[in-house]
This record gives structure tokens, sequence and C-alpha cells, in this order.
């Protein structure tokens, strides 16, 4: 078959199911026309190619990089069919978007700030946000594609492991990454930060630190064996990891240190396991030290209710020690509390840049207020009715529900005589940040 003519049937087969993607519901506001228009500019584009190649002898050559663009095309179209609603929480993913417009959008210079496309679709087992590293004169927007795990669609208390994800697509396809993570001079950016002094500063001090007297014996065990050796790849790696769970933490506070545990402890046959050959991520050890360590800089590790709340501070003593106490060896502890404070002020820096709040624990009243909701099996708001019956809602933001899910989760049986389950608790939670949404809409404010 002639390539052009090939080319041209693929090109009207995408164009057809660009057509039949309008057909799903994809509920209130979003972005779901912006991504169709995106899809719509780079297929005219296409077209254009096309028509300016008919006009002389193509060869197959000329047409592999429109197959590429068609293909890559088709893919995205097949993930709109996995954006429809009730596959996911409207809410959180909503609260997602909004805080990826505030980080990930790029300055152009005279054209001014162009905002990112964020579509989201159920997925597997996994969160993930894909995006796009490089853009070409076929692309006006980036686009981000946020995927939540299907069978978590209602775990909101969960869905705080996206505040990592947004660190990797902020890492890879921000412009301002360079000022924010490296660059010249680096002296203040993140990666200099936690490069300039301890086992992680290079690949000979974590060679020896892996293999030295104090690493637990599987550890020096499997150097022993390995025939690999850590490499300078390796180590990137390591640190973006870990910088991206230090992002989840600045973004959703204590509620990503408890998701963090919550997701990844149960699938870690080893805290201390690492696959030199192959380290793509560090070991889940050295990844709770990281967040303890700059928890505690921040001093996130004192509860805020009050002492005369005494089932309450209970609770959050216990979520606490969940999130600040794990067991493991001072030896996984790579970094100094002044390195992450530090790395702290940076990404702080960043957020007040770009307008993305950063997380902050609820104060003792709001705390006290949401745990009793979730007690009584509401979702957790803040409502004051007076004498006369007449309510009064408050503006509450997501890092503060979240934190008061995961200290009712930890307190729920001094809590509460009849203790809600983790799905029947992330559904509450989840109907309180549509709730929330719609108290922010009528007061003007934001609650991310």
């Amino acid at each position: 078959m002639d390539p052009f003519l090939y080319v041209r049937e693929e090109f009207n087969n995408v164009k057809r199911a660009l057509d039949e993607s309008l057909r799903f519901d994809y509920g209130p506001g979003g972005q779901t026309g912006d991504y169709y228009e995106e899809c719509r500019f780079r297929l005219a584009v296409i077209e254009d190619e096309l028509e300016r190649l008919h006009s002389g002898t193509v060869s197959a050559g000329q047409t592999a990089t429109i197959v590429g663009q068609l293909w890559d095309l088709a893919n995205r179209l097949a993930l709109i069919e996995r954006s429809h609603l009730g596959e996911f929480s409207w809410p959180f993913a909503e609260a997602i978007r909004e805080i990826a417009m505030s980080l990930l959008s790029e300055d152009e210079g005279l054209e001014g700030k162009v905002e990112p496309i964020i579509h989201m679709i159920a997925e597997g087992t996994t969160y993930q946000i894909s995006h796009e590293t490089v853009m070409g004169a076929s692309q006006k927007r980036r686009l981000y594609t946020v995927a939540f795990p299907r069978q978590l669609k209602h775990h909101v208390l969960m869905h705080a492991l996206f505040g990592h994800e947004l660190g990797h697509a902020t890492f890879y396809s921000n412009r301002q990454a360079p000022s924010l993570f490296g660059g010249d001079p680096p002296s203040k950016k993140i990666i200099a930060i936690l490069r300039r002094e301890g086992p992680l500063r290079d690949v000979a001090a974590a060679t020896q630190w892996l293999a030295s007297a104090d690493a637990p014996a599987t550890v020096k065990a499997k150097m022993a064996k390995t025939t690999g050796k850590l490499t300078e790849t390796n180590l990137g790696h390591w640190l973006v990891e870990l910088i991206c769970d230090l992002f989840g933490l600045a973004l959703f506070g204590p509620a990503f240190a408890a998701a963090h545990r919550t997701y990844l402890e149960p699938s870690t046959r080893n805290a201390y396991e690492i696959d030199v050959d192959k380290a793509s991520h560090p070991a889940y050890a050295l990844r709770r030290q990281t967040l303890i360590g700059a928890m505690r800089s921040l001093g996130w590790l004192t509860p805020v209710a009050d002492t005369g709340h005494r089932k309450v501070r209970a609770a959050e003593r216990g979520l606490i020690d969940y999130i600040g106490e794990d067991g493991l060896s001072s030896w996984a502890a790579t970094f100094t509390d002044a390195q992450l404070g530090e790395v702290f002020e940076v990404i702080g820096g960043h957020f007040v840049a770009t307008d993305t709040p950063m997380a902050r624990r609820p104060d003792d009243v709001t705390l006290v207020a949401l745990i009793e909701r979730l007690a009584n099996h509401l979702p957790p708001i803040r409502e004051d009715i007076n004498e006369d019956g007449v309510s009064t809602t408050h503006s509450v933001r997501l890092d503060e529900q979240l934190y008061a899910g995961w200290t009712y989760w930890i307190g729920r049986k001094a809590l509460d005589k009849t203790p809600l389950t983790f799905f029947e608790l992330n559904q509450l939670c989840d109907l309180a940040l549509l709730q929330q949404r719609a108290i922010d809409i009528s007061k003007g404010t934001r609650s991310v």
C-alpha cells in the first residue's frame, strides 16, 4: 500500500475517534473541552503537513514522523474513554487540577503564562501523572494525564500520594525546574543542598555507606553478592524520588506521610532492600527516614490538639507516632534536619512564586470540630449552628480535612463507639470535599 494512502487513512481514523470521544459524560468544569481543542489543533497541523507532502513524491521516511504523531494522538484519545464520571473522586480531581495549574503553568514571555491541560483518568493499581517533556510546533499547550487507581476511587485519604507525582511533573516538565532543583549557581537549589553532606553526596560516599559496619546485615550481604555497583545515574534517581516525597509532604502535609506508609509498607519485603543492579528507587527505609526528618524540622511531630481535648489529642498523638516513628535503623537517615529544613525553604519560596498553598495542619478548634463530625459519622466540614438554628459554615483546607481523617482513623476506637471502616471513612471525607467546594464557591474562597 502506498505510504501516503495509509497515513491518510490513519489520519481519518484518528479524526473519527476524536469526534466520537465527545459522547462521554465528564462532569462540570474541568478541561475536557481544552483537551479536545488541543487534540484538534494538533490534528489540523498534521493535516496541513499531509497536504504539503501530497503535492510531491512521498517516501516512507517522510511519513514516519506523522505516523508517530497520529499514534500519540490515538493513545491520548483512548485515555478520554477512561475519564468519564464515576471512576474517581471528582472533588479531589479538581483539587489536583488546581494545584497542577499553579505549579505547572509556564511563562512564555511576550505570550504570557500558558496553562497546562490536566486530564483525569482511571487507571490500574498505581498513582501516576504522565507528561509531555518535549513540545513542538504542532503543540500549543502541554498535556498532563493524572491516573487514579480505579479500585481506590473513593479513598481520598490515599490520594495524598499524588503529591509525589506532582513533584515528578514539576521536576521533569516545568521550565522553572532548573531554578528550583539545579541550575547555575546551584548553591541554594534542592539537589545541591541534599548533596552538600551525608552519605548521598557522591557515589563514593554512598558506596562506602552501603558497605559500612552500621549497615543492616541484609544490605552488606547484598553489596557483597552484587555484580554491579552504584552509579551516578542510580544516585540521581534516588535523589529525585526523595525530593518528590518531600514535595508530596509540602503539598499535603502529614496526611502524605500517613498515606505513604500505608501504601508502601505492605508491599515492602525488606525496608532496607536495595537492588544496586537496577536501583531506580531508594530503599523504603531511606524514604521513611527522610519524611520523618522533614516533619521534625517543620515541628509537625507535636500535637496541635489542646490538652483539654483528651481523646482528640490522644488520637493525634497516635497519628504522629505512626508517621514519626518507624523503628528503623538510624543508618537510613541520610540527611540532617537542617538540610531538610533548607529544602523546605526552597520549596516554600517556589510555592509563593507560583501561588501554590504550602501544607499546614489544622488548629485545635478546627481539628476538634472535624473529628467530632467524623465521630458522629458526618462529613468533616466546619459548621456552627446557633440557638436559632442558623448555620454558619467555615472554609477548611484539603490538607486539614485529610489530617483530621487520618487522625480519626488512628484513634477511631477511642473516639467512636461504632468506628467507621476505612472505606466508610474515606466516603465521608470524599463527600466533605464536595461539600467544602460548594461552601468555598459560595464564599469565594479557596480550600486547596
